[in-house]
């Protein structure tokens, strides 16, 4: 019996609470029902504009994957300019950069007006990933890329400066080994002479 009426008062407490509750909130009731359908419009927004995102970033990389399929650098740098500063225009420029600096390289002792352009290119591509990504692959790869570039134009000083900072960022990296030997290699005379050579 005690435990009856004790069920039926905490009722009756609730009810009270309830029909308070209720009293007190509807002046307010239009407002609340504004603030949830404003809420379930934003999660509808965000929901949409994710699966846009998503859907122009898989298209973004599709496009990579193609240029760097077809060995089109100038496709690759489409792909670069296209979506500078994000991920995927980054990995497209520092590919680019490769391409470049292995065709000025190649143009070196053949056609050295056209070979220095084409690391000056690669240098174009490298630097603005080093300014704007901050993923660990990419900035170490561009480094070494203008490390490489640096030292094919025979700026020595700022090709010793990108090594040194290959080695000194990712000692472990898989660019650090050739980093050393080339650092090695520009602190020999018979280097630094035949650069002045050449």
């Amino acid at each position: 019996m005690k435990s009856e009426r004790r069920h039926e008062l905490e009722h009756n407490l609730l009810a009270d609470w309830l029909s308070d509750t209720i009293q007190t909130i509807k002046p307010y009731q239009n407002m609340i029902l504004g603030g949830i359908v404003l809420v379930a419009a934003l999660v509808v927004v965000v929901s949409v504009w994710r699966s846009t995102a998503a859907k122009q970033d898989a298209v973004a990389w599709e496009q990579f994957y193609q240029a760097m399929q077809s060995g089109d650098t100038e496709e690759l740098e489409g792909v670069a300019t296209r979506y500078r500063g994000e991920q995927v225009g980054h990995w497209a420029a520092v590919t680019a950069g490769d391409q470049r600096l292995t065709q000025g390289c190649n143009l070196l002792f053949s056609d050295k007006p056209n070979a220095m352009e084409e690391l000056r290119i690669a240098v174009d591509l490298y630097v603005p990933v080093l300014e704007a990504s901050n993923e660990t692959p990419l900035l170490e790869r561009a480094t070494f890329g203008l490390a490489r570039a640096y030292e094919a134009q025979i700026d020595l000083d700022k090709a010793t400066t990108r090594y040194k900072e290959t080695v000194d960022r990712w000692p472990n990296g898989p660019f650090s080994d050739v980093a050393k030997s080339r650092l090695k290699a520009l602190e020999s005379r018979s280097v630094r002479e035949l650069a002045d050579k050449f």
